[in-house]
C-alpha cells in the first residue's frame, strides 16, 4: 500500500509526464481504479527523459518530425541561453505546442519552400519567431482553433502573440524574461 503522499505524487507524475488526458484520468479516479505498475514505470521513464531533453532539442525534433519528409527547407537558430532559462514544464510544453501548431499550419496550408525558426534573447525578452515564404492567409481567428490556441498558450506563459501575413507568414511570441 502506498502512503497518501506517495499516491498523490504518483498521480501527479502520471498526469504530468505520462500525458493521460484529463478526461480519462478523471474517469479512472472516479471509478476508484488505480494505475498499473507499467503505467507508473512509463511515467517515471518519461519524466527522466523529459528532464534530459532540452527545449531546443524538443523544438528541433518537432521541426524534423513535421517538416523532415516535406519539400520545405528549414533552418533553426536558438540562443544557448534559452535552454538555461526555460525549466518550467508548463512553459516548455506551451512553447513546443506553439511551434508544432505553427509548423503544422505551414506544412498543410502555406505552400512555403522555406521556414526559419528563431528563438533568441533580445534585451529583456525572449522572442520566438517562425517565418515562412508561403502564400500567407487572411487572418480570421474564428476559423479553426490553431491560431487561438497559439495565442492562448503564449498568454499562459506571460507572452504576447503576433501574426503577420503578407508575403509569407510570421508568427512571433514575445516572452518577458521576468515572469511568474
Amino acid at each position: 500500500l502506498l502512503k497518501k503522499s506517495e499516491k498523490v505524487e504518483k498521480d501527479y507524475q502520471i498526469k504530468k509526464y505520462f500525458q493521460i488526458d484529463m478526461v480519462s484520468f478523471s474517469k479512472k479516479k472516479k471509478k476508484g481504479e488505480d494505475f498499473s505498475s507499467v503505467e507508473l514505470e512509463k511515467a517515471t521513464q518519461y519524466a527522466a527523459e523529459d528532464a534530459l531533453m532540452t527545449l531546443s532539442t524538443r523544438i528541433r525534433n518537432s521541426a524534423n518530425e513535421i517538416l523532415g519528409s516535406s519539400e520545405i527547407d528549414y533552418k533553426i537558430h536558438i540562443d544557448k541561453e534559452i535552454d538555461q532559462e526555460f525549466h518550467d514544464f508548463s512553459e516548455r510544453k506551451n512553447v513546443v505546442l506553439i511551434v508544432k501548431e505553427a509548423l503544422n499550419n505551414i506544412a498543410k496550408y502555406s505552400k512555403a519552400k522555406e521556414v526559419l525558426i528563431n528563438f533568441k534573447k533580445i534585451e529583456k525578452d525572449f522572442v520566438l519567431e517562425i517565418t515562412d515564404n508561403g502564400i500567407g492567409f487572411t487572418q480570421n481567428f474564428s476559423k479553426g482553433n490553431g491560431l487561438l490556441n497559439m495565442k492562448k498558450r503564449a498568454e499562459e506563459i506571460g507572452g504576447k502573440f503576433e501574426i503577420i501575413s503578407e508575403k509569407g507568414t510570421s508568427v512571433k511570441i514575445t516572452i518577458p524574461k521576468l515572469r511568474d
